[in-house]
């Protein structure tokens, strides 16, 4: 009698365990986009936003070919009140101021581009040159700006070496305190501030 009831008898736990199991894993189940998309609150939930997205576009697009109609509208008046003489003179002056435009840009791109090489080959980070607005730079001031890069760089390496070791290389003059460290100068003003406060660095 005892054999057949523990024959018939019934493993709840076991049972149970499996009832859970099969819970989890329906609940852990990663759904697809297009099912998220059959459930109304999160359709109307993304709905929302695509709607946001494309009215701030529509807005975006609109605002500047206003801006663009309004400027050619201008110039059409413009040239309206000119003779032949001085819209010739006004559309050679525009051509022109484009071409220099665009040769600048050039000049700043290919400036660029030798000035991060350069910086490259003296160890200093070219996340650096770009802090450098090169429409405004000169080959001989980018010079005396990677060479000032190059010396912070080579004293933060040998701050850090020093910090590790625990045996500072001993400063010549007093050391004055500064809002921030050579560590944390991230641009040419940065360093230029740093070193006007710290010449005996320099």
């Amino acid at each position: 009698m005892k054999s057949m009831e523990n024959k018939f008898k019934l493993n709840i736990q076991r049972f149970a365990e499996s009832e859970n199991d099969e819970v989890v894993e329906e609940e852990s189940k990663e759904l697809s986009f297009d099912e998220i998309l059959e459930d109304e609150k999160y359709k109307s939930e993304f709905d929302k936003r695509i709607t946001k997205a494309t009215e701030t576009a529509i807005k975006k697009a609109k605002s500047k070919w206003e801006e663009e109609v309004q400027t050619k509208q201008a110039e059409s008046e413009k040239l309206a009140q000119m003779d032949e003489n001085q819209k010739k003179s006004y559309e050679y002056e525009k051509v022109s101021k484009e071409r220099d435009s665009a040769v600048s840009e050039l000049n700043a791109y290919k400036l660029k581009d030798e000035a991060i090489k350069q910086a490259r080959e003296k160890g200093v980070d070219s996340s650096l040159m770009e802090t450098l607005d090169y429409m405004k730079e000169t080959a001989e001031s980018i010079n005396v700006k990677i060479d000032i890069f190059s010396n912070a760089s080579k004293k933060i390496y040998e701050n850090a070496i020093n910090e590790y070791s625990k045996e500072p290389t001993p400063q010549v003059g007093e050391r004055r305190n500064s809002v921030k460290s050579l560590e944390d100068c991230k641009s040419y003003e940065d360093f230029k501030e740093y070193y006007e406060k710290h010449p005996e660095e320099n």
